[in-house]
């Protein structure tokens, strides 16, 4: 993932008139990466102070202002009693204690504060500002709106500012992009690295050793091919989701440790048993992830049994027995 840090550094590290988009397909570990790879090597090696800013499911300008500055907050008091939390409780606290005030304004307000207004308690420099989920901010207000918020952040505060999202579920696109982003870089995953750290998140070490001797098999399994181009295109986004990847090893851990209770996991017969039902497991993973998936009345015909065995299938059961 050089090349990503590679290019935000250089936007941060450069006189810029715009924002960065890093774009990609949903579940590809862009948001991931940022907080946990990019963001801290930034600290190590830049005087920067990066924050990111969810605009998932945003009304109004009012609401990324304030998430904006209670972001920033929390970050720069995350060792110090200067946090968002403490800051708004005590501030509350002693603007409701003078009652004469409330008289004439409404202490709420005064608190919270008006849009863009509060980007003037921000520091001016050496701050990046990242929002994710762009595509899934509210109906209630337009792209147009928040690039406008955007601009004045880079262009009049001195900003750096990233911006996160699937531009390609964007309906007509990001409009006036040319506006005020500035680049665009196209993010895919490193699936190695990215499963790496999954499995070093376990604490079982048959378990941890089980997925780092089968590495190679499982990454396989997230290539599915397809003699149709666009049809394999469409499978390996749901096949790479890393949001699905971690719920289909998570639900094998589970499968894993039945099995090993009562079966030797280095035994040939039980390998393969357990690469079908890792294949079974991530199968029913991405389609319990997808629109309109599996549910309790509708099971996709998976709890029907087989009405014909094939060949491979009934050797594996004498085998077995055997």
């Amino acid at each position: 993932m050089q090349h990503i840090y590679d290019a935000v550094l250089n936007h941060l590290t450069m006189k810029t008139t715009g924002a960065l988009l890093v774009t990609g397909d949903w579940g590809s570990g862009k948001t991931y990466y940022m907080k946990n790879v990019l963001f801290p090597q930034i600290e190590a090696n830049t005087k920067m102070t990066p924050i990111i800013v969810s605009l998932y499911g945003v009304t109004d300008k009012n609401s990324i202002a304030n998430k904006v500055l209670f972001a920033y907050l929390d970050k720069v008091g995350k060792n110090s009693p200067l946090s968002a939390a403490t800051l708004a409780k005590g501030a509350h606290k002693a603007l409701e204690s003078f009652t004469w005030l409330k008289k004439f304004v409404d202490v709420n307000k005064l608190f919270v504060g008006s849009g863009e207004d509060l980007f003037r308690l921000l520091p001016k420099d050496d701050l990046l500002i990242c929002f994710d989920d762009l595509e899934r901010l509210s109906d209630k207000i337009n792209n147009e709106d928040f690039l406008g918020m955007v601009n004045e952040l880079v262009e009049n505060k001195g900003n750096k500012v990233i911006i996160i999202a699937n531009e390609g579920v964007i309906d007509g696109g990001i409009k006036f992009k040319e506006k005020t982003i500035e680049k665009t870089i196209h993010f895919t995953n490193d699936l190695s690295s990215i499963f790496d750290t999954i499995v070093a998140n376990y604490e079982k070490a048959d378990f941890k050793q089980y997925l780092s001797q089968n590495k190679d098999f499982i990454l396989s399994t997230l290539d599915p091919k397809h003699e149709n181009e666009q049809e394999t295109a469409r499978l390996r986004v749901l096949f790479s989701n890393i949001r699905t990847l971690k719920f289909a090893i998570e639900h094998f851990n589970y499968v894993f440790s039945l099995v090993s209770k009562t079966k030797n996991i280095g035994d040939t017969i039980i390998q393969k048993q357990l690469k079908d039902i890792w294949l079974f497991v991530l199968a029913l993973s991405v389609e319990f992830k997808k629109p309109n998936s599996i549910t309790f009345t509708d099971k996709k015909k998976l709890d029907e049994p087989l009405t014909q065995l094939t060949a491979d299938q009934l050797g594996d059961i004498i085998w077995a027995l055997e």
